[in-house]
């Protein structure tokens, strides 16, 4: 049973970290869609390069870590919304400066990602 336990929590975190790498893409500022999207996804870029990430295979996995690291931090809940999703903050350190990342989980499921600089 042990080991059962170990395969399914292997498969849901694999699944979990598959939905993130999906995100990715809009962070880096390659959302397609709507004109909001599009809009929202490259200023998320422009966000992040400011700190001095850029999109790498290497700041790609940085960010899956940080991500995951702030789901399983059970005291940086910020809000629970209405409908029961969890706002989590976490603080993103790039190599020229930081900015505060808001997580928003259903369960455990990301469901969107904020960017905030000290100007918003």
């Amino acid at each position: 049973m042990i080991v059962l336990a170990f395969i399914i929590t292997d498969i849901r975190q694999a699944h979990r970290q598959a939905k993130i790498v999906q995100k990715l893409s809009y962070l880096f500022g390659q959302a397609t869609g709507n004109r909001n999207n599009i809009l929202r996804s490259r200023e998320m870029l422009r966000l992040l390069e400011s700190i001095g990430i850029y999109d790498t295979i290497e700041n790609r996995d940085y960010i899956v870590r940080h991500i995951e690291t702030a789901f399983y931090d059970s005291t940086n809940i910020i809000r629970t919304q209405p409908d029961g999703r969890i706002v989590k903050d976490s603080l993103l350190i790039g190599k020229r400066g930081a900015l505060r990342m808001e997580t928003v989980w259903q369960n455990n499921k990301l469901i969107t990602i904020f960017l905030k600089s000290g100007d918003n």
